[in-house]
């Protein structure tokens, strides 16, 4: 691939080797290059471990101090901490309104269909008031996630009391207050629930610790703190953890695609499991900023189901590079049939007894040259191509303790038990695992 700044898309029937044979190549080779890395982990910690041990091998290729984050909502203790919604990050209600519309279209995937509607766009007027109103309040004191839920689930005759005391939340919400004043207290009641009964799933002593702590900042590819991050999903909790996950990815795909940053890569493996925003503009845009984006999933039909059949053209319009594994675009063509683009050809042949036989080919190569063409290795671009070599035994992510430390047994029990040990080859540098406010 010469360009990965032009977008790639991996296609793949499960258990074809889309992971394995391209995903975890692109995952090898950028950071190897001293790329800022956001990865998407769909089945933590896969993903994660290759990315993590590859880091450890080729920390100094980074030009600054590079540091590898986790976020992992089913063991907090391994996990770091982040506001997705940091009141630094937001200049405007507009922001408020993105962060409140990644949430809520990822908790009702059906919205995504829909938006516009009155019973879609109302909720998510109502969060996003909320969340700019913890952003204003006490110079953004109490401006998390958890913060946001738990004041929505108050009484709403003291919730609009207290929005609408600010000027500029009070035309935001006059909606509500019509309805409420105008006594349609069943419609009031409507809105109110839209936001709710999502939300209410995602109340959870883990997700409120990781969505409320400062650890570190999105913008993984800056310059003086380049980052390597790795979110994970639960494929048994993704209706939950997704909505949490989805904020973020909006959050870093404004935070990385600005001039003057470092090279960077975005990796979504598994991509329809969530709904990203923005995704779209990232692709078209992202390029001209040296973002490089690389999505996979089985096929189109699971994007056309989950974000509806406009947005789910988009990333095939903007892409520039298709790798498909297993079957070919309908299921019934073996990938890796030729194709030279002829028309269909006469094919004339005579058997053992002398009768002559005329039939149609189909357009490409026939399927007895196929069965001569040998396995492809050797040398390409400097990478070894057909052969799948495991060099060292991996390393587990050790886990943080939010004070300066990496703490725990040993290999066994997936964690390490000095800091030191996390440079590369036992030279003694500090690793590339952050703990605590070290970012």
């Amino acid at each position: 691939m010469v360009n990965p700044f032009r977008a790639t898309l991996v296609l793949g029937t499960p258990g074809s080797g889309k992971s394995y044979c391209v995903i975890n190549q692109f995952i090898k080779q950028q950071i190897a290059k001293g790329y800022a890395l956001y990865c998407y982990d769909f089945k933590y910690p896969d993903l994660s471990t290759i990315v993590y041990n590859h880091l450890l091998q080729n920390r100094d290729k980074y030009a600054g101090d590079v540091r590898f984050y986790v976020i992992n909502f089913d063991d907090p203790r391994r996990s770091h901490r982040c506001n997705p919604i940091n009141p630094a990050f937001m200049s405007d209600i507009a922001d408020a309104y993105e962060s409140a519309y990644v949430i809520l279209l990822n908790l009702n995937k059906t919205w995504i269909q829909k938006q516009g509607d009155f019973f879609v766009e109302s909720p998510i007027i109502l969060l996003a008031a909320i969340i700019w109103y913890l952003k204003i309040f006490d110079g953004g004191r109490y401006c998390t996630f958890p913060h946001a839920i738990e004041l929505l689930n108050k009484p709403y005759s003291d919730v609009f009391t207290i929005l609408t005391s600010y000027r500029e939340l009070e035309n935001y919400l006059s909606p509500f207050m019509d309805a409420w004043k105008g006594g349609a207290m069943e419609q009031l009641q409507g809105q109110i629930a839209s936001a709710k009964i999502p939300l209410s799933r995602m109340i959870s002593p883990s997700l409120y610790w990781i969505m409320s702590g400062d650890d570190f900042t999105l913008d993984i590819n800056n310059p003086e703190q380049p980052k390597v991050l790795c979110v994970g999903n639960n494929p048994d909790r993704q209706n939950i953890y997704s909505a949490a996950l989805g904020l973020y990815n909006a959050r870093i795909v404004k935070l990385v695609n600005r001039k003057g940053k470092l090279k960077s890569s975005i990796l979504v493996d598994e991509v329809p499991t969530i709904y990203f925003r923005g995704l779209d503009t990232l692709i078209a845009t992202a390029r001209s900023n040296k973002v490089a984006v690389c999505l996979g999933a089985q096929d189109f039909s699971q994007l056309v189901r989950d974000y509806g059949e406009k947005e789910a053209r988009d990333p095939e319009r903007h892409r520039q590079h298709l790798f498909r594994t297993g079957r070919g675009r309908n299921r019934e063509e073996p990938l890796g049939t030729l194709r030279q683009g002829a028309p269909a050809a006469q094919v004339r042949q005579y058997d053992e007894r002398g009768h002559f036989h005329q039939h149609q080919h189909p357009a490409g190569l026939p399927d007895t040259r196929l069965q001569d063409i040998q396995p492809l290795t050797g040398d390409v671009r400097g990478k070894r191509i057909g052969q799948f070599r495991r060099d060292h035994q991996a390393e587990n992510i050790p886990r943080p303790d939010h004070g300066g430390q990496c703490r725990g047994g040993g290999r066994d029990e997936g964690v390490q038990t000095d800091t030191r040990h996390h440079g590369l080859h036992g030279r003694g540098r500090p690793g590339p695992y952050a703990g605590g406010n070290r970012a």
